[in-house]
């Protein structure tokens, strides 16, 4: 009876679990696939409209025109010898959307076009790896010739499923039964897989006709084989109940209770040394099902060990939930990062360079330069209020929409304007930037700018630093229809312009004290080579073992400075005049630096004016100083006799004694101190031009 009554048991416990556990399983499918679907599909609309109407309209007209062969494809009536075959005669059919090229010669809108390709899909995989599905596509359907076209597949381009753009497939009964003609399609199972799509409405009108559907698949197996493990370990757990029961029927009460004893011992060393070892935790239960004290005390041994080794398995789960979330972050994070420019700008005599170290593995603060069609510099800098995602993904709709908005030679006003009035759109965490735009004109340096709440830049000028734009405009973002007036600045030869974000200026370090703006001026001052470098490794200094708290984000501007001095009738009593006056120019940059370039002008100008004039009746030497951001040149001009003393071999016979320069010390010396060194004889006079580096 008691066995009878004990297999009854267990197949209604399995039968249930079962059950429960499939119904289970079927709901949280459709919930993911489903969830990712719609919250995609919203994405694209709100992001993405404009590149998925026109990419959609292009792929469309390709696939009208080339209709008949790409469903021979599909029903391999024309087959390729190779994949590589096969990828590249889709590259060539979509080589008018995508050019094969490494993005010189491209157009704007080609530039564009790709990057919002390459950053949905980005996004569409980012989705499908975090919610570990298969893929995520996007594709629209021709109902007069019945034939699915691909757009977007996040599939590996190597993988045999890949779907290439402008491929075709035809749908399956499921797909016209529950997608197509659906205001909301419904999920499916099909196989070991679950299918979910939503539909995107990316044209305009008053009839919301779809013009897309994106899908997501989920595959059944790893969820059956979790069913199948529980399943048996209920038949498992179900089997070991009865037979305790049963041999409680035949083992006498007291050697019955000895055995207990001894297991429960047993199970309770057993467990220890698990728990002490670290090895894989499970509880080791005490089948005790006595009505007596003994009974009781292997209860709550039980009860205590499903705690322990619940409390452990969470905690595991934990981590691998966050160590997952990393992972992503650190996705996230290098997209942010490769949107931004990493190269410096070098235009008309105007350089740009940028520094940004994130407090976090995603953060808020954005930048960009660029040249504008008239020749003109466009930069900004901008920090988005708030930390963390939410902050991340705000800074890419603000970069996307600034590059969007500027055209030709922007009016910031009006810029500031629109992108102020577009972020206010669907802003519901209230998010806002502060901005910094600038455009300089390339003929005369003349800067036109607007600050946005932003902080104040500063400007190095004639060895005094000053901060620059002292009234503000209101923030971005945070409400509609805002004014903007813009400044303009003359930029000057040798200008040095800080853009920063207050991640500099409010750094702190372990007493709570802020970096401050009096130590931003006084390095800048300080150090004209290698300013953001110099300037956030000063912060870290400060800040000692407190934790950087926000994002460091600098751009630093440089106009070129050049000065001519000319000496006539030179003699070597004008060298320390010369010398003087250079490093007037040079003021700022790091001492030893200057110091090794004092030691270059003593050593041409003293061979020069020694050796150079013997057959000169009006000598002249004309130096030549050009700084162009942390880059000096110095060329040395001078009408003597020709004479290159970087080609002449040493020890040569020539009777005049400049040949000493011939492998010479002092020759040595100017190589050893300088980056490069160059001669040319051109317009009758000798021309020695050294380069030199001057930072730090």
């Amino acid at each position: 009876m008691t066995v009878v009554l004990s297999a009854a048991l267990i197949i209604a416990a399995v039968l249930i679990s079962y059950l429960l556990f499939t119904r289970k399983v079927h709901n949280d499918a459709v919930k993911l696939c489903s969830g990712a679907a719609k919250s995609t599909a919203e994405f694209i609309e709100e992001q993405y409209y404009d590149f998925l109407e026109d990419y959609r309209d292009k792929i469309s007209g390709i696939y009208l025109e080339n209709r008949d062969d790409l469903e021979k494809i599909y029903k391999s009536e024309i087959e390729f010898e190779s994949f590589e075959d096969k990828t590249k005669y889709y590259n060539d059919l979509v080589s008018d959307i995508f050019p094969p090229a490494t993005g010189f010669g491209l157009s704007y809108e080609t530039l564009e076009r790709k990057n919002n390709y390459t950053l949905l899909i980005q996004y569409i995989d980012l989705v499908a790896i975090s919610e570990d599905m298969i893929c995520g596509r996007v594709f629209f359907y021709d109902e007069e010739n019945g034939n699915i076209v691909y757009l977007i597949d996040s599939t590996s381009e190597s993988s045999f499923n890949y779907k290439f753009p402008c491929s075709v497939e035809k749908p399956n009964s499921n797909m016209l039964k529950n997608v197509f003609g659906k205001d909301d399609p419904a999920p499916y199972f099909e196989d070991q897989f679950c299918y979910a799509y939503s539909p995107i409405v990316v044209g305009e009108g008053d009839d919301d006709s779809v013009d897309a559907y994106v899908g997501y698949y989920l595959s059944n197996e790893r969820m059956q084989s979790s069913q199948r493990w529980f399943i048996l370990s209920i038949l498992f757990i179900m089997l070991g109940a009865t037979a305790v029961i049963s041999v409680f029927y035949i083992v006498f009460a007291d050697r019955l209770i000895i055995r207990n004893i001894r297991k429960l011992t047993k199970d309770t060393e057993t467990f220890t040394e698990k728990m002490q070892s670290g090895s894989d935790l499970k509880p080791v239960f005490s089948e005790i099902k006595t009505r007596d004290e003994l009974g009781d005390l292997s209860e709550k041994f039980n009860l205590m060990q499903t705690s322990i080794a619940g409390y452990v398995t969470r905690l595991a789960e934990k981590t691998a939930s966050e160590e997952r979330l990393k992972a992503e972050l650190d996705v996230a994070a290098k997209i942010q990062s490769e949107a931004l420019p990493s190269e410096p700008l070098y235009k008309g005599g105007v350089n740009v360079s940028s520094f940004l170290r994130p407090a976090k593995e995603v953060g808020g603060d954005f930048y960009d330069y660029f040249t504008l069609k008239d020749g003109s510099i466009f930069f900004y800098i901008a920090d988005v209020t708030g930390k963390g995602v939410p902050a991340a993904l705000f800074m890419m709709r603000s970069k996307e929409l600034i590059k969007s908005k500027v055209s030709g030679t922007p009016d910031l006003p009006a810029l500031a304007r629109d992108v102020n009035n577009a972020l206010c759109e669907g802003n519901s965490e209230g998010l806002f930037i502060t901005a910094f735009f600038g455009m300089i004109d390339k003929k005369d340096h003349k800067m036109k700018y607007l600050r946005a709440g932003h902080e104040q830049p500063f400007l190095r000028r004639a060895g005094r630093v000053r901060a620059i734009a002292e009234e503000s405009n209101f923030i971005i973002g945070a409400f509609e229809n805002m004014d903007y007036v813009e400044e303009e600045l003359m930029l000057e030869p040798g200008d040095g312009l800080l853009l920063y974000t207050d991640g500099l200026n409010e750094g702190i370090n372990e007493s709570f004290e802020e970096f401050g703006y009096d130590r931003i001026s006084e390095i800048l001052l300080s150090n004209r080579a290698g300013a953001p470098e110099k300037l956030f490794s000063e912060l870290t200094g400060f800040a000692g073992n407190a934790e950087q708290f926000d994002d460091v984000t600098m751009i630093y501007i440089t106009i070129d400075d050049e000065d001519v001095i000319t000496l006539h009738d030179p003699s070597v009593s004008d060298i320390p005049v010369i010398t003087d006056r250079i490093f007037e120019k040079l003021a700022g940059f790091d001492a030893d630096k200057v110091s090794e370039t004092g030691i270059i002008i003593d050593e041409i100008l003293n061979n020069c004016i020694s050796y150079a004039f013997k057959e000169t009746s009006e000598p002249v030497i004309r130096i030549t100083l050009t700084i162009a951001g942390d880059d000096i040149s110095l060329v040395f001009a001078d009408n003597g006799f020709p004479f290159d003393p970087l080609a002449s071999a040493p020890g040569n016979d020539s009777p005049d004694p400049s040949a000493d320069w011939n492998g010479g010390a002092g020759l040595l010396l100017v190589r050893g101190l300088s980056d490069n060194v160059g001669y040319v004889y051109s317009g009758g006079e000798n021309r020695l031009t050294v380069h030199k580096n001057m930072r730090p």
